[in-house]
């Protein structure tokens, strides 16, 4: 994906936290620009979920800033950041079985004047044809596929500013990973939503992004544009099982 001039919408600098008295986090930093899909890569327990929970408001960090359309947002709880234009799509999908697709969507558009919920509705629906059909389906009975995309959704409904996306291709069967990257993509193409995304399937991120950053025990190991990350052998050896770029 090509790189272009952008300007910030978040900015995370030097965010040091943890669970408890245990420091998970010793001065990350990164950047999002406003048409950018950013991936966080890594091994298991380098930090990368928890930068996005310091982001979202559900682990307050101890030192650093984070800057959210150049306002600081640094220790603000979650509903604030989801006024301010922040949408999360957590590990896991996350989603209510006996509730129906539309019932999620309108769980999703709780801060939106009942006169402009039909409008983001339809907006969500277009982009997920698949759930358009599924509306009163209830989401017990979806595939992991399915409800991933509604996940995605729900995150969408209020139009965000930033979509911060936490494994979203975890768990799925290969054609649905497929779609999931798919749509991404074309979130951020067609909505012009930028994205901030921690993936373990990292070839397949990096394939799919605009820059990304490499944690390693809580700290920046790597930086840069996705296609020198992937061309890097050795961020290949170490993070891509040896992996070269354009492998799916």
């Amino acid at each position: 994906m090509a790189m272009m001039a952008d300007h910030v919408v978040l900015r995370v600098e030097g965010l040091v936290t943890g669970y408890g008295v245990k420091e998970i986090l010793h001065g990350v930093s990164l950047h999002v620009g406003a048409h950018e899909i950013v991936t966080i890569i890594g091994p298991n327990g380098a930090g990368k979920s928890t930068v996005l929970k310091a982001v979202m408001g559900y682990l307050k960090p101890w030192r650093g800033r984070i800057v959210f359309l150049d306002r600081e947002i640094t220790g603000e709880p979650p509903y604030r950041l989801v006024h301010r234009g922040l949408a999360y799509a957590p590990q896991g999908r996350q989603i209510f079985p006996h509730m129906t697709v539309q019932e999620h969507l309108e769980l999703g558009a709780w801060t939106l004047p009942k006169a402009k919920r039909a409008e983001a509705f339809e907006r969500v629906y277009a982009l997920f044809p698949r759930l358009a059909e599924r509306k009163r389906q209830k989401a017990r009975t979806m595939s992991g596929g399915e409800r991933q995309m509604l996940s995605l959704a729900r995150a969408l409904v209020l139009d965000p500013k930033l979509l911060i996306l936490d494994e979203p291709s975890l768990g799925l069967a290969p054609k649905f990973v497929d779609l999931v990257f798919k749509k991404i993509v074309e979130i951020n193409e067609r909505l012009g939503i930028p994205i901030l995304m921690v993936e373990q399937n990292a070839a397949r991120a990096l394939e799919h992004s605009h820059r990304g950053y490499v944690l390693e025990l809580g700290r920046n190991r790597f930086e840069g544009p996705s296609q020198q990350l992937l061309a890097d052998a050795q961020v290949r050896q170490l993070y891509l099982g040896g992996r070269g770029a354009g492998v799916g």
